[in-house]
């Protein structure tokens, strides 16, 4: 499911007139590279042409992305002899439009070059104030490996729709059950049975199932709606620069990001304040929310091993070991009479208690006390439950649940299901 990717060292290196980084991969050679405005440019050149020579020899298709610091929107020497070059191999830029934008001049120096053209090919550029270059893309439609991608699609689950407004619902439902039934049995099986058949029913009339899809990879925690606005009015600002290319539109798009900026990194601050604050006291939740902001994952090799009569022993084999140790443990003390046990039980008993012990019938006020004592989770109970709504309307459903805790203490009896 990976792409294995093999360095080309003779085509990698970093010189004073160029730095490249070439991968080859299957029938791909794909390679990054720049070269410094005052690069000479016949190294450069004959750069490209050892490379694109080796991939023409070798029939590899080859996709090459970077800063050449050559503008192709003017007619100059430099750039008529760097498309001769591209030309003679059969490639082409297909990188069209400017991708570094001044008050003063654009070019087209950020390039991507390949002798890979097909129909599905797209590619363009980004326009963003990240640098004052404008990011660069290309997309291929690679049928060789489309079987084998993993494509990032969304996950979808479901949820229960609990909210104040369900919540508010469900106790209206709950205030008009009639209870009767359960009060008039006198076994807690059937009560018990009764009373959940009724519950249930109006749990799930009220909070119904809804899916929800949520990205692999989603956007910061602390990323809010008004920051998402913020960044977007940033982003409309400078692509009105770029059309309109008027000093007053820059020192407005400059003064609007430089705002953006602050707000963003307030923002971060009490997010991080704010949690960090709230799980002080939890020192393994605090360092997994570190973790977590700094990257930093612990990679361990759990995997068991043993010395066994000079052998090592793991996985499955060590495995069935244990499980052959484990269940011949105690047959073969049994087997051995010097390791039987021939002691009477009532040897490891101590003084009867001769006295009896009563259980009092429970009341509202301490069913509510274990109630609320309950943290609020999204886990469900086998009746697929959660304990929010539960503890949204304890006080209508008090009387009934103290009456089955009654009936189960005074019969000895506990629900089966």
């Amino acid at each position: 499911d990976h792409l294995v990717c093999s360095l080309l060292s003779e085509f990698s290196a970093i010189t004073p007139d160029y730095e490249a980084l070439s991968l080859e991969c299957h029938k791909y050679v794909y390679v990054v590279v720049y070269r410094p405005p005052d690069g000479k440019t016949e190294a450069f050149f004959q750069f490209l042409e050892n490379l694109l020579t080796y991939a023409c020899t070798n029939k590899l298709h080859i996709i090459i992305g970077g800063d050449c610091n050559i503008n192709l929107l003017q007619q100059t020497e430099t750039s008529r002899n760097f498309q001769l070059l591209l030309d003679s191999f059969a490639c082409a830029n297909i990188i069209t439009e400017s991708t570094r934008v001044t008050l003063d001049s654009e070019s087209l120096i950020d390039l991507l070059i390949t002798n890979d053209i097909s129909d599905s090919t797209v590619s363009g550029t980004v326009i963003a104030d990240i640098s004052d270059h404008y990011p660069i893309y290309m997309f291929q439609n690679r049928n060789e490996y489309l079987n084998r991608a993993k494509v990032s699609t969304p996950e979808s689950y479901k949820i229960q729709e609990i909210s104040n407004k369900t919540l508010d619902t469900f106790r209206r439902e709950i205030a008009q059950i009639c209870w009767d039934p359960v009060y008039k049995s006198v076994n807690a099986n059937e009560a018990y049975e009764i009373f959940m058949c009724l519950l249930r029913k109006t749990y799930h009339k009220c909070f119904k199932y809804k899916t929800v899809e949520t990205l692999k990879k989603g956007r910061k925690q602390w990323m809010t709606r008004e920051c998402l606005e913020m960044i977007k009015k940033k982003n409309l600002l400078y692509a009105k620069f770029v059309k309109t290319r008027d000093h007053n539109d820059l020192s407005e798009f400059k003064r609007y990001r430089n705002f953006v900026t602050k707000q963003l990194r307030k923002t971060k601050d009490a997010y991080y304040e704010a949690l960090f604050k709230r799980v002080s006291t939890r020192g393994d939740v605090l360092w997994r929310e570190i973790n977590k902001l700094l990257n930093r994952s612990c990679s361990r090799d759990n995997a068991l091993e043993l010395n066994i009569d000079n052998k090592i022993v793991k996985g499955q084999e060590l495995a069935n070991k244990f499980n052959v140790y484990f269940t011949t443990l105690v047959s073969s003390d049994l087997s051995n009479p010097s390791r039987a046990c021939n002691s009477d039980y009532r040897d490891f008993l101590g003084v009867p208690n001769m006295s009896t012990a009563y259980f009092l019938n429970t009341t509202p006020e301490e069913v509510l006390s274990v109630f609320m004592s309950l943290k609020n989770t999204t886990a469900r109970d086998i009746d697929d439950l959660q304990i929010r709504p539960i503890k949204a309307a304890l006080d209508l459903l008090l009387p009934v649940l103290t009456h089955l805790f009654n009936i189960c203490l005074s019969t000895g009896v506990f629900p089966e299901k």
